[in-house]
């Protein structure tokens, strides 16, 4: 056991958690260190003094505050390699996927037309399924 099957699999796939998992993607290699033995790491970031990592746990304030795994345990994990690899991108599925949401923008264009939704709420819905 190596601490990281403490969080269910589903997790790693809920919005938030993908947020940070690409935020992790982001850290450069210089700022860490990583104590394969002892499955940790040490990350310098943007706190004063640099944050202890392990696969159950890190000391920066977005683990302490939710008890999740923050950006820095997804850069330990990948580290080790316990991540799974990305979803590769079917390219035919995104078209049809596009064209889906092109559907779903006009019916949201009719829902703002006839009064029932704010611009400000088209512009985002329209933003959000249009985002690649």
């Amino acid at each position: 056991m190596n601490g990281f099957e403490k969080w269910l699999p589903s997790l790693h796939y809920d919005p938030a958690q993908i947020k940070r998992r690409l935020n992790s993607e982001k850290i450069k290699p210089e700022a860490v260190t990583i104590d394969a033995e002892n499955l940790s790491a040490v990350i310098v970031g943007s706190d004063p003094e640099p944050y202890i990592v392990t696969l159950e746990e890190c000391t920066c304030y977005d683990f302490c505050a939710r008890g999740l795994p923050c950006k820095h345990i997804y850069r330990l994990a990948d580290e080790l390699g316990l991540l799974e690899p990305w979803p590769k991108i079917d390219r035919k599925g995104q078209k049809a996927l596009l064209a889906a949401a092109s559907a779903e923008i006009d019916r949201w264009r009719d829902e703002f037309l006839a009064g029932r939704i704010s611009p400000a709420k088209y512009i985002k819905i329209s933003d959000a399924l249009m985002s690649k």
